[in-house]
């Protein structure tokens, strides 16, 4: 219909005043980009309001229009778009982050629900996982890519001010797992124990938050563990009013 008018209307214009070849495609070629603006601006217009109407970002909605996502993290609201398709071949150091990812991802999964509870001073903005992998991104990871490995013995499951005792260890007995302390006489006597345990070759972590005290020098964590399976040991200390961590300390694989 549109093509017929404006057919209509330039033949008419044509005939009157003689217009030539050229202008007559002239005035189509205009007719038609501002026929097309009209539509595109009419569509656009009308997908934003759908999309405000799904999605008020203020009102705590989350969820995807097009490559448009939204979604809500510790009380606040964001607006993302989705990744693009990248086929560039990396870079050297693209690569060797990606490794480093990919390391602490696999080593901290297994200790999701422990780290809500002795990273939660580090979670500011952020999550508790999230301030765990930051720290061990940049303090866990040893070697040269692309053989780089994550040292046990500067990682971290818990992280705080309490301060630990200056040795430590850990034996597994008949009645369970015997971990033992030397109290360097920092810190409170009161300062009660956490120890976990991390099944080195699946995706399983037990932790048990104890009634030892630091004074005690030693506890017996009386619980059955796989006698074929190894296991990583976590040694970590509270304060006596529960307001803070230690460090985690790592008592090797047993």
């Amino acid at each position: 219909m549109f093509l017929k008018r404006a057919w209509y209307l330039v033949g008419n214009k044509l005939v009157r005043n003689k217009y030539s070849a050229c202008s007559l495609c002239t005035s189509l070629a205009i007719s038609g980009v501002l026929r097309c603006c009209s539509y595109l601006s009419t569509n656009v217009k009308s997908l934003f309001q759908t999309f405000m109407a799904q999605f008020n970002i203020n009102d705590g909605s989350s969820g995807r229009v097009g490559n448009v996502i939204t979604y809500q993290m510790y009380g606040k609201s964001y607006m993302r778009s989705l990744p693009g398709q990248y086929k560039d071949k990396k870079s050297e150091k693209q690569l060797v982050q990606r490794q480093k990812m990919q390391l602490v991802n696999a080593f901290l999964g297994p200790y999701k629900d422990v780290l809500r509870i002795t990273f939660q001073k580090e979670a500011v903005g952020r999550s508790a996982f999230m301030a765990a992998k930051s720290y061990n991104l940049l303090n866990a990871i040893g070697g040269v890519y692309p053989e780089q490995y994550l040292d046990y013995t500067n990682a971290r499951v818990s992280r705080g001010s309490v301060p630990l005792p200056a040795e430590a260890s850990v034996e597994r007995t008949e009645d369970g797992v015997l971990f033992k302390w030397n109290d360097n006489g920092l810190g409170y006597g009161s300062d009660t124990l956490l120890v976990i345990a991390g099944l080195h070759s699946q995706y399983a972590t037990r932790y048990k938050q104890t009634g030892g005290e630091r004074r005690d020098g030693s506890y017996l964590w009386k619980v059955k563990l796989s006698e074929v399976e190894q296991y990583d040991f976590w040694l970590v200390f509270r304060d006596y009013k529960e307001r803070d961590f230690s460090n985690s300390m790592w008592l090797g694989l047993k």
